[in-house]
């Protein structure tokens, strides 16, 4: 749901053909639409290949573009197709019925995808970036033809990943100007703390090499899920801890200028910083 400064709700927005909507990601464009993530359910997959059925459940990653005035599907991708999957299962890190992995049954299928960030690549191709969280890879996917682009990080990563730039168990991929991209890498168990990342890339030599980790300088934060990383426009990072009941901006160069804790303990998704101003028809 879209609400204006004084609260008031001004559109709302469905997934297309009949999908539930996943909490995921709900991003708004220039172009007048909503990007959004749906988990769909698949049956009659082998799953030897992973230790489970031949004739197994699984979950994909689905991505859709929604025309926010008219409601319309515009565009639609999913990681999984029969016939020529998209991304396969070879590619996934997640091991069957470990955490949200599921056993491959139809009541707890096996999910080796798990969509978590969708972000127009923003250069006017209309290209998306894909975060698929289990194959600890961001997918550049063709919103002309559905085809991936490339691959970055993962088990087929098109880049060479340089020192300390590759991550785990990842959320949170946005684009940034100037061939940059922020991750929050969650990291553990691979990892002794989750980072927020701020990755240099090079479409032309396909390497990736690390600007600048975040990491908070006093306390280890292993967040298991969740999290997020908002770079600002003068350089400050802003970094929710995810399943870590706390949020933190760091300097440009890293040093911690504000730290806080959700005292109640409840984790946060995503956590952001920006300029608001209310209107509220009544009081408050």
């Amino acid at each position: 749901m879209l609400y204006d400064t004084s609260y008031r709700r001004i559109a709302s927005v469905r997934a297309g053909n009949g999908y539930p909507f996943d909490l995921h990601e709900f991003t708004i464009t220039p172009r007048g639409t909503a990007l959004i993530t749906i988990y769909r359910k698949h049956a009659g997959v082998d799953l030897t290949s992973v230790g489970g059925p031949a004739n197994g459940f699984i979950v994909s990653g689905v991505a859709q573009e929604i025309d926010i005035e008219t409601g319309q599907l515009v565009w639609e991708w999913d990681s999984w197709a029969p016939s020529n999957p998209h991304v396969p299962l070879s590619e996934s890190y997640q091991q069957l019925g470990v955490g949200d992995g599921g056993n491959g049954t139809s009541a707890v299928p096996y999910n080796y995808f798990h969509i978590n960030s969708l972000a127009d690549v923003g250069d006017g191709s209309g290209d998306l970036l894909i975060s698929g969280r289990n194959c600890f890879c961001v997918y550049r996917v063709s919103r002309k033809t559905g085809h991936i682009v490339w691959r970055l990080n993962g088990k087929k990563s098109d880049f060479t990943m340089g020192p300390r730039s590759a991550f785990h168990w990842q959320h949170h991929v946005r684009p940034e100007p100037n061939g940059r991209m922020t991750v929050f890498d969650n990291g553990v168990p691979e990892e002794p703390q989750s980072r927020a990342l701020l990755l240099k890339v090079d479409a032309g030599a396909m390497r990736v090499e690390l600007k600048k980790a975040y990491i908070h300088p006093g306390k280890q934060y292993p967040a298991g899920a969740m999290g997020s990383a908002q770079l600002l426009p003068d350089g400050r990072m802003f970094v929710g801890w995810g399943t870590q009941p706390h949020f933190s901006e760091f300097s440009a160069d890293g040093k911690l200028l504000l730290d806080g804790d959700i005292i109640k303990g409840d984790p946060s998704y995503r956590g952001f910083t920006q300029n608001w101003t209310g209107h509220p028809t009544d009081r408050p």
